[in-house]
């Protein structure tokens, strides 16, 4: 799972703000996210507590954060439902976004060290329990009809860690060779195939999904029928390559986004549903580029849009940052993309996030999101 908390940091730079005489926009030590305050608010040097985006926020948290309006009388302002009025965002107003402030992207909030007064282990999960901050997650759609029990014990959840946040990784990848392709904005699906049971597992992000019906067809199911994902497993089960990759096939997993009606603002204008395939993994472990590439060729038309192949990241990047190379037109609309995923050619690890993959969304994008 990519990493979510609250987090300790150091401010690393303090610039005004361009257009506005009353903001300054800061950057962080070692994680490349910009923030906008009140000018004078912060110096370099200061220690401070990081919201990051996506954080939800309860109300006793915003209340000493002071985030919640006031009206004349000074009494805070809430409407019928009790939802707080503040700047966030959400149903409840509680959801840190990206957004640009007087054309300058701000990324997360800060708080005072004083918020965690008490506390002793200073831990980010620790901070994040102790402020009851919580991460946003999509709303679950396309459920009905069926029952979402735990992944099958080969999988996990997936997730990509953030370039922003990982910047040291992300420069350790500047001379390997990558493959770079667009994020889409869906949501998470994968299929698994157990050859000795002959059984086939549809999930959705962290959960397997159970049809409560044999007559009345899911549609992640569906989609996966439609489009030949099921034959396609078996085909891989039994082909020579994957027998001389692993010897003898214990599980086959593809991972894509589904995307289509319903699922978040369908961006892409589809008509109907469809998955884009964007990893693959035998017998529990991901594998390189070129195998990758190889398994999913049957459904090379459903396979995520390509924007670099074989090219050393720094080559690719052509002096430009991950976060501005991350904003762009998706290949599939005319619209902005919601970012970027890179990955090295050949499959490695790295200490601090495990698999060496790294995401960047991008800021015009996360901008833009109503």
């Amino acid at each position: 799972m990519a990493f979510f908390g609250v987090t300790i940091e150091t401010i690393m730079e303090v610039a005004k703000h361009p257009q506005a005489d009353r903001l300054d926009i800061c950057r962080l030590e070692g994680i490349d996210f910009q923030f906008i305050v009140g000018i004078n608010n912060y110096k370099v040097g200061d220690t401070i507590l990081y919201f990051p985006v996506d954080s939800l926020l309860p109300v006793d948290l915003m209340r000493k954060m002071d985030l919640i309006k006031k009206d004349e009388s000074g009494n805070e302002m809430f409407d019928e439902n009790g939802v707080p009025n503040t700047m966030l965002s959400g149903k409840q107003k509680n959801r840190i976004r990206t957004v640009k402030l007087r054309k300058e992207i701000s990324q997360g909030l800060v708080g005072n060290l004083s918020l965690i007064d008490g506390l002793d282990e200073r831990t980010p999960e620790a901070i994040t329990a102790f402020l009851g901050v919580e991460k946003y997650e999509p709303e679950s759609v396309l459920i009905k009809g069926a029952k979402l029990v735990h992944l099958p014990p080969f999988l996990s959840m997936y997730d990509i860690e953030g370039a922003d946040r990982f910047v040291e990784v992300a420069q350790l990848m500047m001379n390997m060779n990558v493959y770079i392709t667009e994020k889409l904005e869906g949501m998470n699906a994968s299929f698994s195939y157990v050859p000795s049971d002959d059984k086939f597992y549809v999930n959705q992000r962290n959960f397997s999904i159970i049809p409560d019906n044999v007559e009345v067809t899911h549609t992640f199911w569906k989609v996966a029928e439609e489009q030949g994902i099921f034959n396609l497993l078996k085909q891989i089960a039994n082909s020579p390559m994957a027998h001389a990759l692993v010897g003898n096939v214990t599980d086959i997993t593809l991972y894509g986004e589904m995307i289509g009606p319903g699922i978040q603002k369908n961006i892409y204008g589809l008509k109907k549903h469809e998955v884009r395939i964007f990893d693959f993994k035998l017998n529990g472990h991901f594998v390189g580029v070129d195998f990758y590439l190889a398994f999913a060729q049957p459904m090379a038309n459903f396979i995520v849009p390509e924007l670099a192949y074989d090219i050393t990241l720094e080559k690719w990047l052509n002096g430009q940052s991950i976060k501005d190379v991350s904003n762009g037109k998706s290949v599939l609309a005319n619209r902005s993309r919601e970012g970027i995923v890179i990955k090295p050619m050949l499959e490695s690890c790295h200490n601090d996030i495990g698999r060496l993959i790294l995401k960047q969304r991008s800021p015009e994008y996360l901008s833009k999101e109503d």
